[in-house]
């Protein structure tokens, strides 16, 4: 009996720890969250195409790309294209309603299950014409040949109201993240040594006088705050497109660096201070091979102070010199923010572009126009043969994506702003390029291009601790999104399954276990920072959503949504809260704003005032922090409680 007994015990003994290690493994693998596949490939077949997903698995043998998201470099303002004169014009006046809301849904729409919105977060606009211009060459306070304005008394941005602003604030209300960079091609004729906005006129190259130095600095100020009162804000800026280059047939300004770093430190910071207005100053603006130029501003110590960092151009010199100015001002950032595609000068590829020049420190990779007709205009002078994003047949309306809308897709669909490159490894063999990123929400999207002519096979690896293998066809872009959150990794050496404990007994039965009465308890949503959640009011009729969308010393940048929840529209409102910190609003976008001590109330502006039921409205502010940046608890609109 005694020998039957332990035998019969033995066997419990050997078949529970079976069952639990089959348990756990199941939990593990329940656990580990499908990795979603985006493919572009070389031979047109696959455009930003959903492919099956795939699971993580144990650890391969194959060239890796090995990913530690716990490695963090620079943090990402996001992936973009220019909205030029000529890209707004053709979209605003050659294309239906209906054309035009698909085409701009599909730029800048940011639903992630919509195969054909990319989710465009970056986006460059030129103060004043460039080099596409529909009307020729026009400033914001354009004179008689002669005259002066150094009041800019006559200072107004009525030409962008026609179409430009309306295309911007579409954009913007598709995409609530894009961040808007300006920057002049030229300042107005009257402020140049040549007396014209083209860079090269009458005989002489034309580069700024000395008494238009206050005045430019204020030209910048009154379009920050028109644009402003417009419903866009200006994220960053930079005082001269190409400042090393003078062209004879558009707008230009020859700028030496260490002139542009006296207007930077002496005029143009100060005023932008003295307005209350705070975007991030950008310098250089102009190749690759300019890191001298990048030198001289950030090292005169008042303008490196005034600078956030060196924007760079694609046309001449290698990514590179962006890692050698970072290496040497490591507090600066990095932004790439203009290449032209189709054309002989643009000698990097988009694909390599967009990876090389994230990994080069870059925050944002930037191309030329992101709409062109197919003529590759309307243009002033300039390339003849540059591309847009997209190709819009002035007659029809009708669209043509290029293959650079694809591959920016490739980025921008899944990397949003705030998200940070992280470390990833590229594989010792197979011609595969990669970058890694971690978005806010805490998912991870790896993006990798095999640049030889056959495909390759290789694992991709995450934190070392699960695995799984593609292979990738030759000239193709893959993206790979997972919920790292969710992966469950068992920590090594724990003891997972317990040891049944024994009891001599005269009839075995179950061992009772303590009933769990579940508690009713509130979810907030979720939020780059947890903060405690407002109690909702019954019967709340609205709702608001407030996202730090990126934080830095000193500065923060925050985006509101107020969603009315109610039965019937809102005809104005007003939103009411109170910061519990010292935080101070700056500049604020889409609302009028205005601070008493903690308390801040932001009211609708008049293209905006109306609020239909379940609908919603975006605004935002840059703002001042210091000690600690919580975000405020309790909302209301007018006067109601919302819920958050």
């Amino acid at each position: 009996m005694r020998t039957h007994a332990l035998r019969l015990l033995l066997c419990i003994l050997i078949t529970a720890s079976i069952v639990g290690m089959l348990s756990l493994r199941t939990a593990v693998h329940a656990a580990t969250p499908p990795v979603q596949v985006w493919l572009t490939t070389s031979d047109g077949v696959n455009h930003l195409t959903r492919q099956s997903d795939i699971q993580f698995s144990g650890v391969g043998s194959s060239p890796t790309i090995a990913v530690d998201d716990t490695q963090r470099q620079q943090q990402m303002d996001g992936f973009g294209a220019a909205i030029t004169d000529s890209s707004a014009w053709l979209i605003y006046n050659h294309m239906s309603a209906s054309q035009r809301t698909t085409l701009m849904t599909n730029l800048f729409g940011t639903n992630a299950s919509n195969p054909t919105s990319i989710g465009l977060s970056f986006v460059r606009i030129p103060m004043g014409a460039s080099d596409f211009s529909v009307t020729g060459a026009y400033s914001y306070d354009d004179l008689p040949a002669g005259q002066t304005d150094p009041t800019l008394a006559k200072f107004s941005i009525a030409h962008d109201t026609s179409y430009i602003l309306p295309v911007l604030q579409q954009a913007y209300q598709l995409n609530p993240s894009i961040r808007f960079m300006a920057n002049p091609w030229s300042p107005p004729g009257w402020m140049k040594t040549n007396g014209s906005m083209i860079g090269v006129a009458n005989g002489q190259t034309g580069t700024l006088t000395s008494s238009a130095y206050g005045p430019l600095a204020q030209y910048f100020v009154k379009f920050i705050q028109a644009y402003q009162a417009q419903g866009i804000p200006i994220y960053a800026i930079s005082p001269q497109n190409e400042p090393l280059y003078v062209p004879p047939d558009y707008p230009g300004m020859s700028w030496a660096a260490n002139d542009e770093s006296s207007f930077i430190k002496n005029n143009l910071a100060p005023a932008l201070t003295s307005a209350n207005l705070h975007p991030k100053i950008l310098g250089y603006d102009h190749d690759w091979i300019g890191q001298s130029y990048a030198q001289t501003l950030l090292g005169d110590a008042a303008t490196n102070n005034a600078l956030a960092g060196i924007a760079w151009h694609c046309y001449n010199g290698s990514p590179t010199a962006m890692t050698a100015v970072h290496n040497q001002y490591p507090n600066k950032e990095v932004y790439e923010t203009e290449c032209a595609t189709g054309i002989s000068i643009t000698h990097i590829s988009t694909i390599d572009l967009l990876m090389q020049s994230v990994q080069n420190w870059s925050r944002a990779v930037e191309l030329w126009n992101v709409a062109l007709n197919t003529s590759h205009g309307p243009h002033t002078g300039g390339c003849t043969d540059c591309n847009g994003v997209a190709t819009i047949d002035q007659n029809t309306g009708n669209v043509t994506y290029s293959n650079d809308y694809y591959l920016l897709g490739q980025f921008s669909k899944f990397v949003v702003p705030g998200a940070y490159h992280v470390s990833a490894s590229t594989p010792s063999s197979g011609n595969i390029s990669d970058v890694a990123f971690k978005n806010p929400d805490g998912s991870d999207v790896v993006v990798a291009h095999n640049g030889g002519n056959s495909s390759s096979t290789f694992n991709v690896t995450w934190n070392s601790s699960q695995s799984f293998s593609y292979t990738l066809p030759a000239g193709a872009t893959v993206s790979f999104v997972w919920s790292a959150s969710s992966v469950a990794t068992p920590t090594p050496g724990a003891t997972n399954t317990p040891t049944p404990t024994f009891t001599p007994v005269s009839t075995p039965s179950p061992t009772p276990r303590p009933t769990v009465t579940p508690t009713a308890t509130a979810t907030a949503t979720p939020s780059p920072t947890p903060q405690p959640t407002a109690t909702p009011t019954s019967g709340a009729t609205c709702k608001v959503s407030y996202v730090v969308q990126n934080q830095w010393p000193g500065g923060f940048t925050t985006n509101v949504t107020i969603t009315n929840t109610g039965t019937t529209a809102l005809n104005g409102w007003t939103l009411k809260f109170a910061f519990p910190g010292s935080q101070q609003v700056q500049q604020g976008w889409n609302a009028t704003w205005a601070q008493s001590g903690a308390n801040v109330t932001a009211q609708n502006m008049s293209w905006n005032s109306s609020l239909a039921a379940n609908a919603s409205v975006s605004i935002g502010f840059n703002g001042a922090w210091t000690g600690n940046n919580a975000s405020p608890t309790s909302f209301n609109v007018n006067g109601a409680t919302c819920s958050s």
